[in-house]
């Protein structure tokens, strides 16, 4: 009885793992996370791992909103520009002092969404403006992936991006502009001395 009670809850606990998964959101930055002030920072947000249906059919995202959370005291937002994932759509972005929105819905067929959507695709890609030294979180909140039916998406798991920033570099004299400006003052002191 024992062996069956076992056998029966790995077979469960299988069943669910196969078609239990998680959608990936993920922001991916341009270099390896180290700015310096004045530094363009660019940011991609991916959709990946689309969970799958009970008949291993892929999902297809017919839309998303999202917002996406910054520090506004080290970024500025540039420029957004949607990806190619959701054909003859409807695209906006909200900025406000609270956060920035990001909302795209597509009137495309199923057909024409699946052929745009490959396994990992872009939704946004944003241009951020690095203002001030420091280091936080590239994140994401109040999130809503659906498919056509306006179904929303079950599991969604987000993978954030760390950044930070450094000062800018002073300028440093070189030997030689040091060695000019001496000769200078000594050429002025000695000219002094002459009077």
């Amino acid at each position: 009885m024992i062996k069956l009670m076992r056998t029966f809850a790995l077979s469960t606990a299988l069943l669910f793992s196969v078609n239990a998964s998680a959608n990936l959101l993920s922001i991916e930055l341009d270099g390896d996370g180290s700015y310096q002030v004045g530094d363009m920072i660019t940011a991609n947000i991916f959709l990946s791992e689309i969970e799958r249906d009970d008949f291993d059919f892929r999902h297809i995202l017919s839309g998303f909103e999202f917002d996406v959370e910054f520090d506004s005291g080290l970024l500025e937002l540039a420029t957004s520009s949607f990806g190619l994932g959701l054909p003859d759509s409807d695209q906006l972005v909200e900025t406000s002092a609270v956060g920035n929105f990001f909302s795209e819905y597509s009137f495309s067929s199923d057909e024409e969404l699946y052929s745009a959507q490959a396994d990992k695709f872009m939704l946004v890609s944003l241009s951020f403006v690095a203002k001030a030294a420091g280091g936080s979180l590239l994140g994401l909140s109040a999130i809503d992936l659906y498919d056509a039916w306006g179904l929303s998406f079950d599991d969604v798991d987000v993978q954030a991006a760390n950044f930070s920033i450094a000062a800018s570099p002073t300028a440093v004299p070189e030997p030689s502009v040091l060695l000019l400006l001496g000769s200078c003052m000594i050429m002025l002191i000695g000219f002094r001395a002459r009077q």
